[in-house]
């Protein structure tokens, strides 16, 4: 096998994106043959499985790029200072121990207003800190309800479509 070179590989990742998107617009303005579920569900597998393999060498190219540079960042022409970060995956919080930490030092950064120099409220303040260090993802819906909370109270509902789950495919039934 001969080496490739890098500038053939940046040609080619441009024309795959530009062919991309030129079958996007195809798939966007075409209506002949696409209102069928199945036909559909076809094409969604299909893009399914271009998004795991553009992952799949977006992966192979990073680590190939993480051991090409000698740098800990470069300035790349016509892209810019392309830099080695370090990431932190950070999971088991422990939020027994964070959370009246977090309200400590909220109580600590109560605001004064300009207008009439009082003290911002002790909840206000918690629940601003909290806000800004605490995440509320999702699966809280459960804990307010327990405790008489209405979530619908505290938050904007809107409907918000529907999504598609797909049955997953082996490598071998992906499209070449």
């Amino acid at each position: 096998m001969s080496a490739v070179h890098p500038a053939d590989l940046a040609v080619a990742a441009s024309m795959l994106c530009r062919e991309i998107a030129e079958s996007y617009d195809l798939l966007v303005t075409t209506t002949a043959g696409l209102d069928s579920p199945e036909d559909l569900a076809l094409i969604l597998a299909d893009l399914r499985d271009l998004k795991t393999t553009a992952g799949e060498v977006y992966s192979q190219v990073e680590r190939t790029l993480l051991g090409a540079m000698g740098e800990k960042q470069v300035e790349v022409p016509g892209l810019g200072v392309v830099e080695i970060k370090r990431r932190t995956k950070r999971t088991a919080w422990r939020h027994d121990e964070l959370i009246p930490v977090v309200v400590a030092r909220a109580l600590d950064e109560r605001r004064v207003d300009e207008e009439t120099g009082e003290y911002e409220r002790e909840a206000h303040a918690v629940a601003r800190v909290l806000r800004d260090c605490v995440s509320f993802g999702a699966g809280k819906v459960t804990g307010l309800r327990v405790r008489g909370i209405q979530p619908d109270e505290f938050c904007q509902e809107t409907a918000d479509g529907y999504g598609i789950q797909l049955p997953p495919r082996s490598i071998e039934d992906r499209v070449s």
